[in-house]
């Protein structure tokens, strides 16, 4: 059985793989879309889910994951004509969920972002207000402010400012966890433990965050500078934290243990050419909002549009990564974090789209693990096709190696060096503007690099593999 699972996973990344030619990276899938007339934007927030036709990283407002038909909060509230005339805008959206899983138990850990079988949840109640620079000005000053309620929340928590909000620090998804049995149904359950203050979380743990929160800057230099300074999601890999902006569900093991959320700092981005974008800032590191060793690290991209159908971003980030203690040396706080993230998108025919997204991650040692050194990498493939103007299907399939089990951590808190693989299976069906319905299945399968140590990752514990079946209902407004 553990040999079928590996040849299929095996077989179906390889059928992707060789689909797309080499590595690559950028943000969001968007089935089907046409391909951009400007090049790739990596330090942009992708825009709307399947069925756009615009890069998902470029946006007239970075990151307006909707269309105007659906901003009713913004015809409401500020009003059409002057959203237009002034730049502003405001919208948001809702997104319930539910997940079910195979193993025996309501525990869904590792796979991301569900830790446990639950019933609907809000997995996102999400507010996004801020005013757009105008391009066309030599000088021009915007903002964002998003505000997030609900489940995912626990992932972008930031050290320093959604603490106080009930949100895990520094980007902890999870905090630590235990499981323990329901006398009732005899299955297990999960209590999340935050470790900033060793309360319980209840299962709900619906929580706020404010994943964004910064003031922007266009200057009409050159081909035109944007500057950013506050809090803004990262650049690096494919997936985002906003819902719509996914075609799956789920999360890959890259996106969820091997790359930061979000970063705190300064960043500037302009295009060199009609082909060529870069950027570069200086932040303070992964998921802090308050610097945590007194260091800061460098954020880096670079974007290429090859062709009118292949785009390629790469993004660097680099910098000590330490939290700083009383009981902790400078020197071992100085250890250095790296982290580079490559995505390919090709626009293989007007209705089919894939992606090739690679990693690779490496720490010095340091007191947070313990041991010599963590390294990390994988790659993500995938299809996205139109069947109907309302209807996309898509396929993903991923291999992320632990190699020093430094980042998927099983609860038992023993450190797990292996291959964590995993592929899904999805659908997007838009039955109007504002209602976006997401069905997926998804297979994960552990196999450890340790001679004698158990591959059971998954129910508790009982499992080398687990499938998930999960359906998440979005409506923006």
């Amino acid at each position: 059985m553990r040999q079928r699972w590996k040849s299929a996973i095996g077989n179906l990344a390889a059928a992707l793989f060789i689909a797309v030619p080499a590595m690559g990276q950028d943000v969001e899938p968007t089935p089907a879309a046409a391909a951009p007339q400007t090049p790739p934007n990596p330090t942009a927030v992708p825009t709307d889910p399947a069925f756009s036709e615009e890069d998902p990283k470029t946006s007239e407002a970075e990151g307006e994951a909707d269309e105007p038909s659906t901003r009713f909060l913004q015809s409401a509230l500020i009003g059409d004509c002057w959203a237009e005339r002034s730049g502003l805008y405001l919208y948001g959206w809702a997104s319930i969920t539910a997940n079910w899983n195979d193993n025996g138990t309501t525990l869904n850990y590792p796979a991301a972002p569900f830790l446990h079988e639950q019933g609907l949840n809000v997995q996102q109640l999400y507010f996004v207000q801020g005013r757009a620079t105008d391009a066309d000005k030599f000088l021009d000053f915007g903002y964002r402010v998003d505000m997030l309620y609900g489940l995912d929340a626990r992932m972008t928590g930031a050290l320093g400012l959604d603490a106080r909000f009930g949100a895990p620090q520094n980007g902890s998804p999870y905090a630590t966890a235990t499981y323990v049995t329901n006398t009732v149904s005899g299955k297990d359950h999960v209590l999340r433990v935050d470790p900033a203050t060793g309360t319980i979380l209840n299962n709900d743990a619906n929580q706020f965050a404010l994943p964004q929160l910064y003031g922007e800057m266009h200057l009409g230099v050159g081909r035109g500078v944007d500057v950013k300074l506050g809090h803004f999601y990262t650049p690096a890999g494919y997936q985002v934290v906003t819902a719509p902006d996914n075609f799956f569900v789920t999360m890959p093991y890259t996106f969820h243990y091997g790359e930061p959320f979000t970063h705190t700092g300064i960043f500037a981005s302009t295009s060199l050419t009609d082909s060529i974008s870069v950027g570069a800032g200086a932040v303070r590191g992964w998921d802090n909002f308050k610097d945590n060793n007194t260091a800061w690290s460098f954020l880096g991209t670079f974007g290429l549009k090859i062709t009118e159908k292949l785009n390629y971003t790469l993004v660097i980030v680099n910098g000590p990564e330490q939290n700083q203690t009383p009981y902790v040396a400078v020197s071992e706080q100085r250890r250095n974090r790296f982290l580079q993230t490559s995505v390919l998108q090709w626009q293989m025919t007007e209705k089919l789209r894939s992606v090739l997204q690679s990693d690779y991650g490496h720490e010095e040692a340091g007191p947070d693990n313990g041991i010599s050194q963590g390294t990390w990498y994988g790659t993500n493939g995938y299809l996205f096709y139109d069947l109907t103007d309302t209807l996309a299907a898509g396929v993903r399939g991923e291999w992320f190696r632990d190699q020093n089990g430094t980042r998927v951590i099983p609860l038992t808190g023993v450190l797990t060096p292996g291959n964590w693989y995993e592929w899904a299976l999805g659908l997007n069906w838009k039955p109007a503007a504002p209602v976006l319905i997401r069905p997926e299945l998804r297979f994960d399968y552990f196999d450890s690099t340790v001679a004698g140590q158990s591959n059971n990752a998954f129910g508790a514990g009982t499992s080398p593999r687990q499938m998930t079946a999960i359906v998440d209902f979005i409506f923006k407004f």
